[in-house]
Parts: structure tokens; C-alpha cells; sequence
């Protein structure tokens, strides 16, 4: 099995949240399945999600920013202010993963291709927050060596935080701050959120809205073929953040999410 997957997202001040894939899935001999989806969420939860079984282009990086359009018709420019992270996650002669965090914090900028309005009214659209990371995964395995997975990215005042943290079958903690891998602690708290320790502060999640289960996206054939592959259940949730220094605490944002398998 081999796959690979871009994931964006963004959240603007209004309290929209924006997300979307690009990946590519190869299962054995197989030729290679597209996969692309857009999903935007109004700050009164109403969601508009799009997804579309077809090769799309992949986000590409021009003047220093990243650019990409969704199958939803969402379009944006995502400008990075913290370092990229590439980092192999397992290297093994049955499982290899590579991780390339292309953008843990970035400026957002929706461009055109998100309604009606003419390119001016466009542009003066609030930037966001957002993140921006590519993901290769291949696989000899009929499942994942782990069942239970928590990832997240928040933001609060200049700083950006990621977590990674693999449990049930292997173990793994990987925690980022601006950019640089840390030693930290991730405590995992109810509704998929966390505390992190840094010796820069104590990060923590707050209450979660939920962004909706993923599993409904995937095709029925998808779970008669790669039964170890398809999660049980796959939540992806947004809210507020608290960064809490010796200087003081600041707020922000956040997107998160708990995924099991079984």
C-alpha cells in the first residue's frame, strides 16, 4: 500500500473553517485512486463539503507561498511564518513514513474561486490561520502498526504548536513549536484535545466544535479492500487555544482530531 496526501486548512477570524486533501492511494498491483475534498464550516456550523474521486493538482509553492484550489471551488494562498519540518516517522522494511510539515503556521488568504463577488471584494476578505502538510505512507502491512492516532496544530499570539502522538500497538510523541521539533509532553484530555508541556509554556485545547466524522467520505469498496486501513471512527474538531508562559497567556485557534482503528 502506498499513500500519499496533502492536507490544508485555515481559520479566519469570523470563525470559518476551511479544510482540504489531495491524496493518491495504491493498494497492491492496483493503478493509483485520486481522492480530493473540500469541506468549509460557517461559524453558525452550517458545512459545505465537496469530494471528488479524480486527480487534482497539487498545491504548489510560488514567491514564497503556498497555493491551492479545492474541489469546493475554496482557493488561497497560504503564507508560511514558521520554518518547514520534515521528519521520518517510521523507517522500517514494512512501514515508512514521512512527514513534511510545509507550513506549521501560515498567513491565509483566500484569492479567487470562493463564490460570487468581483476580485477586489475578494482580496479584502480578513486573512486566516493555517497549516500545510504532505504525507507519504507505505505499507506491506494488511493494517497500521498503531490503532489510535492524535494530531493537532493551534496557534496563540507568534507561536505554533503541532502534536503527533501514536498509542495502542506503538508509541510515538512528536511535538513542534515554531517550526522546531521540541521535547514535550503531551497529556491527552476528553474530545480528542490535549495539554502539551514545552519549556516555553503549557499549551492546552479548549472546548471543541466538532468539524464532523470523515468516515462517511470513503467509498464502500474502500472498506471491503483495506479493512485494517479504514478507520472506525475519524473526528476532526476546531476551538480555541490557551498558551500559558511566565510573561502571561495568550489565546487562538486550533484544529485537531482523533482517529481510531480497529
Amino acid at each position: 500500500m502506498f499513500l500519499e496526501k496533502w492536507y490544508l486548512d485555515a481559520v479566519f477570524p469570523d470563525g470559518t473553517v476551511w479544510f482540504g486533501y489531495r491524496a493518491r492511494l495504491r493498494l497492491w498491483r492496483w493503478p493509483y485512486l485520486f481522492w480530493g475534498s473540500g469541506c468549509e464550516v460557517a461559524p453558525d456550523g452550517k458545512e459545505r463539503r465537496v469530494s471528488l474521486w479524480k486527480e487534482l493538482a497539487e498545491p504548489c509553492l510560488e514567491n514564497e507561498q503556498w497555493q491551492w484550489r479545492g474541489p469546493d471551488g475554496f482557493q488561497a494562498r497560504w503564507h508560511p511564518f514558521a520554518p518547514k519540518i520534515e521528519l521520518v516517522l517510521a523507517a522500517e522494511d514494512r512501514f515508512r513514513v514521512s512527514w513534511d510539515c510545509l507550513a506549521p503556521g501560515a498567513a491565509v488568504k483566500r484569492t479567487l474561486g470562493n463564490g460570487s463577488g468581483s476580485s477586489a471584494a475578494q482580496d479584502s476578505l480578513s486573512p486566516g490561520l493555517g497549516y500545510l502538510e504532505h504525507l507519504r505512507i507505505e505499507s506491506t502491512r494488511s493494517e497500521l502498526p498503531f490503532r489510535k492516532l492524535r494530531w493537532g496544530r493551534a496557534h496563540a499570539g507568534h507561536s505554533s504548536l503541532v502534536w503527533i502522538h501514536w498509542a495502542r500497538g506503538r508509541d510515538l510523541s512528536v511535538v513542534c513549536e515554531d517550526g522546531v521539533q521540541v521535547d514535550g509532553r503531551i497529556e491527552l484530555l476528553p474530545e480528542g484535545g490535549v495539554r502539551v508541556q514545552t519549556t516555553r509554556g503549557e499549551w492546552e485545547t479548549g472546548r471543541a466544535k466538532p468539524l464532523g466524522d470523515l468516515r462517511h467520505l470513503f467509498p464502500r469498496w474502500l472498506f471491503r479492500l483495506a479493512p485494517g486501513m479504514v478507520p472506525v471512527q475519524e473526528r476532526k474538531m476546531t476551538g480555541p487555544v490557551r498558551l500559558k508562559t511566565n510573561s502571561g497567556e495568550v489565546t487562538g485557534s486550533g484544529v485537531w482530531e482523533e482517529v481510531e482503528w480497529p
